[in-house]
């Protein structure tokens, strides 16, 4: 359990991100429209990349979650190698990181729990 929770903590903070690199990106349209039963939204943004300006559309995102206007900048990483590839962070490393620590702390209790019964 230790191993699977550190393993995940690991992958979840380190490994995702290793190769990529961070730039300043601007909000320049936000599309919001009617899905089944919720509002639905979608970014369109541009960010330079040595001198290059690339744009790119979000995942559509239900509009509660939507937290950009146009205008706004913000912080987006892409790939070194292929800097039409993006990658936008929506807090969302919190998840990940809570299951490492969860997984990591009901093995060290377990492993506690072992050592004391074996007395």
């Amino acid at each position: 359990m230790v191993g699977c929770g550190l393993t995940y903590l690991f992958i979840a903070t380190v490994s995702d991100n290793a190769d990529k690199v961070s730039t300043t990106a601007t909000v320049i349209h936000v599309d919001v429209w009617a899905g089944e039963n919720e509002l639905l939204a979608q970014e369109t943004y541009e960010y330079y990349v040595d001198g290059v300006r690339y744009e790119k559309k979000s995942s559509s995102i239900k509009s509660a979650n939507a937290s950009r206007y146009e205008g706004q900048t913000f912080t987006v990483k892409y790939d070194p190698n292929n800097p039409k590839e993006t990658f936008i962070q929506h807090g969302t490393v919190f998840i990940p990181l809570g299951f490492g620590v969860v997984f990591a702390a009901i093995g060290v209790a377990a492993f506690v729990f072992a050592i004391k019964n074996l007395k």
